[in-house]
């Protein structure tokens, strides 16, 4: 039992390796396509989803990991499961399927700094939808970012800009008191800014 216990544990660690390995060449894929227009990365997009499809499970296969390891408790294999997707739609899933809550109030915190980052990344894309959902975690993320991470500090400035760019352009939409998300969007604005400095 114990022996299978820790290769259980030994695949589990190879896996989570080979995973973020991926995060960090997303990360970087992600960075250097900042300077595209906003449509133009969407057919980027697009386009490297379709050219690695064969790399990235399918949204089932995805879901099912995911559940697997919010069941354990393993927050990190979960959000490394669903950014490994590459779907934006799974990776919302399962910021509602774990509460920001029990997350976030853990310490240590169950989540690396690369993770939080991709996460962070991923949230801000298409903020119309799941705003108040997108918006809670992204604070809560920016709370938790460590700007000394060396794992992070090469994309950190790009990755930070890009959302904070990206809450800017949503800006007539939120700013309007009446949205459901005006408040989450005034303090995630405003928690940027200051981790920015």
């Amino acid at each position: 039992q114990m022996q299978r216990e820790m290769m259980d544990i030994k695949r589990s660690q190879q896996e989570v390796s080979k995973k973020l390995g991926k995060i960090e060449s997303l990360l970087e894929k992600l960075t250097s396509s900042s300077s595209s227009s906003k449509s133009g990365a969407g057919a980027n997009v697009t386009a490297r989803n379709n050219d690695e499809s064969a790399d990235h499970p399918s949204s089932s296969n995805a879901e099912a990991q995911i559940d697997y390891w919010i069941s354990r408790k393993d927050y990190e294999n979960a959000f490394l499961s669903a950014l490994h997707s590459q779907v934006s739609s799974v990776v919302v899933s399962t910021c509602r399927k774990c509460e920001s809550i029990d997350v976030f109030r853990q310490s240590p915190l169950p989540l690396s700094q690369k993770v939080l980052l991709s996460l962070f990344h991923t949230l801000s894309s298409d903020l119309a939808v799941d705003s108040v959902l997108k918006f809670t975690w992204i604070k809560n993320i920016v709370f938790s970012l460590n700007k000394d991470d060396q794992s992070i500090a090469l994309h950190l400035p790009r990755v930070l800009e890009n959302v904070r760019q990206c809450l800017l352009q949503n800006a007539d939409m939120f700013q309007n008191p009446s949205h459901p998300a005006h408040d989450e969007y005034k303090v995630c604005l405003l928690v940027i800014n200051s981790f920015r400095g």
